[in-house]
Order: structure tokens, then C-alpha cells, then sequence
């Protein structure tokens, strides 16, 4: 499995070069404030095979019953590719790595 190029958003760190990706809307649970907003990401490298999606444990943004303004900026997913790493992600095996990252919550209705 592979990230698309169209929407997708690249990183190089000391560790390589990385897409990551959001969906663009939410899913209905994510709209519901019933699931919480994950962020896929995959390695550039030609022998990576394994998409890592991480659970950011906030609800997204756009939902339709929570407001918040949690920002994911290129500084966050590089510390999250880190602490995936250091917590056993492994780019050259297949499959799908699943890793929570939790961030911290700018609520505005709170």
C-alpha cells in the first residue's frame, strides 16, 4: 500500500524523506467527535513497504460537534516519524504500523 503523490505532503528529516497525508474531510465517526483524526505516513525509500498511521487522540479541526485549532505542522510529524521509530516502526517490513501520538488540544467550546 502507498500514499498517493496528489494531496500528499513530503519531510525530509535525519532519518530520510517521508509523505504524509490527512484526509481532506472527515470520515462520519471522525465527524461525530466518535473516532480521532489519524495522519498516515510512508518512507520515500524505494525498499520502505510499511505505512505507519498514527492516532493523534484529538478529534479533527472540522468536526461537527467539538471545536478545536490543534495545529499539524512539519515539526510535529517529524516527532511523530521519531517516536514510531524509537517505538519499533520498521520501514523495509510490510504492512500497516498503527502508533498513537497524542497531541495536546486547543479547545475552543472547553
Amino acid at each position: 500500500m502507498s500514499l498517493p503523490k496528489k494531496g500528499s505532503r513530503t519531510i525530509e528529516i535525519e532519518t530520510g524523506n517521508y509523505r504524509w497525508l490527512i484526509r481532506k474531510k472527515p470520515t462520519y465517526d471522525q465527524g461525530l467527535a466518535w473516532s480521532t483524526m489519524t495522519v498516515a505516513i510512508e518512507s520515500m525509500d524505494e525498499d520502505a513497504r510499511s505505512v505507519l498511521i498514527v492516532n493523534k487522540g484529538i478529534y479533527r479541526p472540522d468536526n461537527w460537534v467539538k471545536s478545536n485549532q490543534t495545529a499539524v505542522t512539519p515539526g510535529v510529524i517529524r516527532k511523530m516519524i521519531l517516536a514510531a521509530i524509537e517505538d519499533g516502526w520498521e520501514q523495509d517490513k510490510s504492512g500497516t504500523f498503527h502508533f498513537k501520538y497524542q497531541l495536546i488540544t486547543d479547545g475552543i467550546n472547553e
